[in-house]
Formats: C-alpha cells, structure tokens, sequence
C-alpha cells in the first residue's frame, strides 16, 4: 500500500474561526479547489459545479481563498470539513493527493520526453562523428542482394532508353519529357488548334 502523505495544513477558513495553529492532516483529507474552469471536469459542469474564479466574480470575498505561489496563483488547501462545504455550494475541489499524483506523472512525462531528446540529439551527432570505414561494405543477405541487382538492372535499362532516344533525336535541344524543342510561332500554333478541333 502506498504511504499516505502528511502534510501542515492551515486552513483559512479554520484560521478566521480562531484556529491559527497547523494541523498534521493526511494529503488524503485535504482539498484544494478548482481555480480555474478547465480544472472542473466537464460531468461536474453539467452537474453545476463552478471553479474558484467563477465563485469569486459572484462572491468577492472569497477571493481570500486565491494565494500567490512562485508568481503564480494558487488555491488554497482546505480542511475537509470546509471542503466539503465548498462542494455544497457548488465549487468544484479535488484531493490533494490526486492533484500531486497527476503533478507527479507529468513530471515523469516531461522527464522522459526530455530524455528521449537528449538521446535524440547525442545518437545524431554520434552517428555523424563515427563514419564507417570506406571499402568496407555491410554484410547483406540474399534477399536484398537480390533486391539491389534488380534495383541496379532496372537503372541500367533506364540508362539504355535515354541514351537511344538521345541517338535519334539529332538537334540536340529538348524541352520536357525529352522531346525535341520546336520553335513557337503564332501560326503554327493556331495550325495545331485548327487541326485538333477537326
């Protein structure tokens, strides 16, 4: 079984009741609400539930609840009998620990991903440091010797069928798709329109 984190929880609301001391709560029983929209799942939308901005622009005073952490902001963790009473009134909080749990595997993402990178990066500039030895070819099994002699006659034959149609055009001069250039003038044009429309 996992260990149930610990943690020194003031709670604001327990603090306005006289309560100034810390209490050693389990991460389990604390709850945080939901600051922002996007933090409240969309059944519990549906349901009604509010994130913390929404419930301040309806009720100012509980912007007390908004604290300023590494310049960011942050919701407050609550006691779970106040959380429990922000979930009454309809805003949305989680469990401290599922919230630390999704920190946790996103760190672990964004770990691997920057490990991934860096090996990335390193296997590239190995690869381009060690070349391989001129005249020594890899060993090849007979499927791709195979594949490469036939690779190989089709270009050879290719070769071939440029180098005859080179012999039987005389002029030299080609425009695209290898036939001979004709030079452009308006009648013959005009010719070519007449004689394609008969």
């Amino acid at each position: 079984m996992a260990e149930i984190r610990m943690i020194h929880l003031v709670c604001p609301f327990c603090v306005k009741e006289g309560k100034t001391e810390p209490v050693e709560t389990p991460a389990t029983k604390v709850l945080v609400p939901a600051l922002l929209e996007r933090w409240v799942p969309r059944r519990e939308r549906e349901y009604g539930f509010i994130s913390l901005e929404e419930a301040i622009a309806k009720d100012a005073r509980l912007a007390v609840l908004i604290e300023k952490h590494n310049g960011r902001k942050e919701s407050s963790r609550l006691c779970f009998k106040h959380g429990s009473a922000m979930l009454a009134a309809k805003i949305w909080v989680d469990d401290l620990s599922v919230i630390l749990e999704r920190k946790a595997r996103a760190a672990e993402r964004k770990a691997a991903q920057a490990f991934d990178s860096i090996g990335s990066i390193l296997a590239g500039k190995q690869a381009a440091a060690v070349p391989e030895p001129q005249g020594v070819e890899p060993e090849e099994d007979d499927a791709s010797a195979e594949a490469r002699e036939a690779q190989e006659a089709v270009q050879r034959k290719l070769a071939a069928d440029v180098e005859a149609r080179s012999k039987t055009d005389g002029d030299g001069k080609k425009g695209k798709g290898g036939r001979s250039r004709q030079p452009y003038n308006r009648s013959s044009s005009r010719r070519e329109a007449a004689a394609a429309s008969d």
